[in-house]
């Protein structure tokens, strides 16, 4: 039989596995409602560019003589003229987004360059070698 002390023990063992359970599954829950969010940003951004595209610019840019073709002609029309827009839109915000990474990149570079004087030579002690 299993004295007091054990019984305790394994109690408290047992209490603290169904608390990291709970905590496993809240998180789990956290994280699926965030995941349905954003997948519903995207899908709802995502939805609004095509009807934008579509429903206003392609007519704008057919009755402006921007896309004079057909409407699917891909060189000519608006379908390639939507396309050719939105693609650059994206472009456009890579390279923006790089912008940031690009710019620590190059501060920390020139940092490094100042703090070894220039040099990028490694000198090692004897030692060491």
């Amino acid at each position: 039989m299993p004295s007091e002390e054990a019984r305790q023990v394994s109690t408290i063992e047992a209490d603290e596995i169904e608390t990291e359970i709970e905590h496993e599954e809240r998180d789990t829950v956290e994280n699926d409602g965030w995941r349905l969010l954003s997948w519903s940003f995207s899908a709802s951004g995502t939805l609004t560019g095509m009807f934008v595209g579509w429903a206003i610019l392609s007519p704008v840019a057919k009755l402006s003589g921007w896309a004079p073709g057909s409407v699917n002609d891909m060189t000519n029309g608006a379908r390639g003229w939507i396309l050719w827009i939105a693609l650059g839109i994206m472009c456009a915000d890579s390279f923006v987004s790089l912008l940031p990474v690009l710019f620590d990149y190059v501060t920390d570079l020139s940092k490094r360059d100042k703090d070894t004087g220039g040099s990028q030579n490694e000198t090692e002690t004897q030692d060491r070698l």
